[in-house]
C-alpha cells in the first residue's frame, strides 16, 4: 500500500470516528428532548435569562463530558 492510500485509508477512519462521535453525542445529550424541560424550567423568566441559559447549558454539559473523558482516558478506562 502506498503513502497517499495510507493516508487517504486515516482520512476514512477520523471521518467515521467523528462521525460516530457526533451522533453518540447528539443521543446523550439530545438537545430536541430537552427543549420541553428547558421551557419548563425557565417559565416566567425574562426572555435574556432563557437566551443565556439555551446558550451555556450546552456548553456545560459537552465540557463535563469531555472532561469525563479525559479522565477515563487518562486512567486507561473504559467509561
Amino acid at each position: 500500500m502506498d503513502a497517499a492510500a495510507s493516508a487517504r485509508e486515516r482520512r476514512i477512519h477520523m471521518l467515521d470516528f467523528a462521525l460516530s462521535a457526533f451522533i453518540t453525542r447528539l443521543q446523550v445529550i439530545d438537545p430536541v428532548g430537552l427543549a420541553p424541560a428547558l421551557l419548563a424550567a425557565t417559565a416566567g423568566m425574562p426572555d435574556t435569562i432563557k437566551r443565556t441559559i439555551a446558550l451555556s447549558a450546552p456548553l456545560i454539559a459537552a465540557s463535563i463530558l469531555v472532561v469525563i473523558a479525559l479522565i477515563c482516558h487518562r486512567a486507561g478506562a473504559i467509561c
